[in-house]
């Protein structure tokens, strides 16, 4: 009877253990599904931020930069601070316009917003906002960071703390 019982036993559990090691190799071999499928969104955004748009319902963050935060300040060539933030969305307020913007996204940052590449016709919005000096460069655009900085354009022509740095000290 005692045997019987420990052969059942070993039985459901080599079932189990066969079932759990079936399902951790499944896990390792196949490939994860992706988080996001490429999109295309066009249209005329609401500017949110220096590096932030909304169409309708979507809020997009432009990929490869990172401008000043709203409500931060830098401090001018004399020491005198400023409302980078505000005019960063000012300045990308002035590349959009009213014209279309068609932007192409494929993954969330840490936020869950939408990461894309956007343009209004050739112009990649991203990229400029960095070259005008009102982004620094968050994975891209390196050459065009460096030709702002050198010509002190935006907010390289004082002194401010990286949009990041800035978040750290500012927590929400």
């Amino acid at each position: 009877m005692i045997l019987s019982r420990f052969k059942q036993f070993a039985a459901r559990s080599s079932a189990v253990l066969s079932v759990l090691c079936a399902g951790i190799i499944v896990a390792f071999v196949l490939p994860l599904p992706k988080r996001d499928a490429l999109e295309t969104v066009a249209g005329t955004p609401r500017v949110v931020d220096g590096d932030s748009l909304e169409f309708g319902q979507l809020r997009l963050r432009l990929r490869g930069i990172d401008a000043p935060e709203l409500h931060q300040e830098c401090n001018d060539r004399q020491g005198r601070p400023f409302a980078c933030g505000r005019i960063a969305k000012d300045h990308l307020k002035s590349l959009v316009g009213a014209r279309r913007v068609t932007c192409t996204a494929d993954d969330l940052d840490k936020y869950g917003r939408r990461l894309g590449t956007c343009a209004v016709g050739d112009t990649d919005i991203g990229r400029q906002m960095v070259a005008d000096g009102w982004a620094v460069s968050y994975g891209g655009y390196f050459s065009q960071e460096g030709r702002a900085r050198r010509e002190r354009r935006g907010i390289w022509d004082g002194d401010f703390d990286a949009p990041a740095r800035w978040r750290e000290k500012h927590p929400r």
